[in-house]
């Protein structure tokens, strides 16, 4: 709230001073700066984790109106704001090379420290990282290999259980154009195919049926 209040004192007060034409060039100055920090602010309300100060964050669940930081299911977050926060705090502290910006990112991790169990919260954070990869990964897997088909044994490796079946892949089939234009300059026509790809996990072999 304070931030705000000294941000439309600093962009409606310029107002009273347009009347003083030798001010203009602080006016515009004052301007400009309210710029830069409104773009600044706009960016780490999109890409950085709330600190304690801020109404979006909200302890040890996860932070509010944060998409690009975490993920919400039925509006509820599983991360925690202040494992959040911390993890951002001691990457910045360990990749910066300046001893002012690392003493206030300290000052602040600490603050944290007392008021949360920053072990547990970073641990609910790491965990939900991983089940986001994990669920990720899965469906990345299931677009391209689709679902595991246990029974199958590879025709190639003899092995059970490590075959996935695709029954929505497709495929491209080329042939010669007919007429005499295609038989003459040898042009090809290519059709998409609907086919069931079936993939060995376990020898990385691919075939169609």
């Amino acid at each position: 709230m304070k931030k705000f209040l000294i941000f439309l004192l600093l962009f409606f007060g310029p107002f009273i001073l347009f009347p003083i034409p030798t001010l203009m060039p602080i006016v515009i100055l004052i301007w400009g700066y309210l710029l830069f920090w409104l773009i600044r602010g706009t960016w780490r309300f999109l890409f950085q984790p709330p600190g304690e100060d801020s109404w979006r964050f909200n302890g040890t669940e996860g932070p509010a109106l944060a998409p690009l930081i975490t993920d919400y299911y039925s509006g509820h977050s599983f991360d925690s704001s202040a494992g959040l926060r911390a993890v951002w705090l001691k990457n910045k502290i360990k990749n910066t090379s300046s001893k002012r910006k690392s003493k206030k990112w300290q000052k602040e991790l600490d603050k944290l420290s007392k008021n949360y169990d920053l072990k547990t919260n970073i641990e609910t954070v790491k965990r939900v990282e991983k089940t986001r990869r994990d669920v990720i990964s899965k469906r990345v897997a299931k677009e391209k290999y689709g679902v595991s088909a246990p029974k199958i044994i590879c025709p190639h490796c003899n092995v059970t259980g490590k075959v996935w079946r695709n029954e929505n892949a497709k495929t491209e089939e080329r042939s010669r154009e007919q007429g005499v234009v295609g038989a003459v300059i040898g042009r090809k026509t290519i059709t998409e195919k609907k086919v069931t790809k079936l993939h060995c996990k376990n020898c990385n072999t691919s075939w169609v049926i």
